[in-house]
């Protein structure tokens, strides 16, 4: 190979490592983006798939408000930190909702983690008798969904809330 063939070759290697670089770093961010109470993708895809379930029992889809997807992405964060139901603090997972000026009479929470896609951790759920209550349960009228991605543990991190 010639010399300037080869100064070719590693300039275009270099901006090639620069891109994957730059993509990877973008890889490890929330889908999300911004505001938290915007759905990602992810997050809605995760609504329809719960609700494909929901119709297949006769029930009606949840809704899901900008407040209650600010919510559930709290908590999808704190269970990257502290795998469990029970926050940082050691308070219940429902002490959550007053904090986003959310109301209910019933509610439910549903985490997971390790699980790369929606269809991956609806899937789970489901397989999963309390998490199936959960999203099948008639009293329930609204959703939140968070996901969180870190670069340690089981790196995706999933948190659905229901309230009805």
């Amino acid at each position: 190979m010639s010399g300037k063939r080869c100064k070719q070759c590693l300039a275009l290697l270099a901006a090639g490592a620069l891109m994957l670089a730059l993509l990877s770093g973008c890889a490890t961010e929330k889908d999300s983006g911004g505001d938290p109470a915007e759905l990602s993708s992810f997050e809605a895809e995760v609504i329809r798939l719960v609700n494909e379930e929901r119709a297949e029992y006769g029930l009606p889809a949840l809704t899901t408000t900008d407040a209650l997807t600010a919510a559930a992405a709290k908590r999808a964060e704190e269970i990257a930190a502290d795998y469990g139901h029970d926050r940082p603090d050691g308070s219940s997972c429902f002490t959550v909702l007053p904090e986003f000026g959310i109301r209910y009479e019933t509610a439910g929470e549903n985490i997971a983690a390790g699980q790369k896609t929606p269809a991956q951790v609806v899937r789970a759920w489901m397989n999963s008798e309390g998490h199936r209550n959960n999203i099948l349960n008639p009293d329930f009228t609204q959703i939140g969904v968070g996901y969180a991605h870190t670069n340690h543990g089981y790196r995706h991190f999933w948190a659905q809330t229901f309230i009805g």
